[in-house]
């Protein structure tokens, strides 16, 4: 395209000058035959290649209107896409939240049915991180309970008043052993 024009410059430069020429020169001032018929065949090419370039520009106008078409139908088809995939988040948040509720109210569940485990300790996002919390604070409240019973049987205390053990009489001069001894006789 770029040849046509540079070529359509000079020609019409070139025609220019020599009809300029042909002008200024006071002695003939009706062109030649020759002039004519060179100025007609390159008049004639020039409106050739003139043809050529529309024809040209033509079908590269058509093609820019079947892509922008097509663009236009792939920013469709795109919007299409970010409006599914806008509605699939929004579904997907909702049933995140829902999921986390369910996973609430069966952590509680558990929680009701082992009230020996501290509830600080069972925790998770999923069902199978809530079960293996729920494992790990079983184990470790039997370790504790085990502790404590440890130590408990260790510094076992028995309940009540101490074991009977008769009196000691050592320490009583000889005259109070003969009474205790007459009383419990008696008694």
């Amino acid at each position: 395209m770029t040849d046509f024009s540079e070529a359509s410059v000079e020609t019409s430069a070139s025609l220019g000058e020599s009809l300029r020429a042909e002008a200024s020169d006071e002695r003939s001032v009706e062109p030649s035959v020759e002039t004519l018929s060179g100025t007609d065949e390159e008049i004639k090419a020039m409106q050739e290649a003139l043809e050529g370039a529309r024809t040209e520009v033509q079908r590269h106008l058509e093609t820019i209107a079947l892509k922008e078409a097509r663009i236009g139908e792939l920013e469709g088809a795109l919007a299409q896409q970010q409006q599914a995939m806008d509605s699939q988040m929004g579904e997907a948040s909702a049933v995140r939240g829902e999921l986390a509720m369910a996973i609430a109210r069966y952590r509680a569940l558990l929680l009701a049915g082992a009230p020996e485990v501290p509830e600080e300790l069972v925790g998770g996002e999923t069902l199978d991180e809530v079960d293996a919390s729920l494992e790990r604070a079983r184990d470790l409240v039997q370790r504790v309970k085990r502790q404590v019973e440890t130590r408990a049987a260790q510094e076992r205390v028995p309940a009540g008043a101490p074991a009977r053990t008769a009196p000691d009489l050592s320490g009583l001069s000889p005259r109070e052993k003969i009474a205790y001894a007459l009383a419990r006789q008696q008694s």
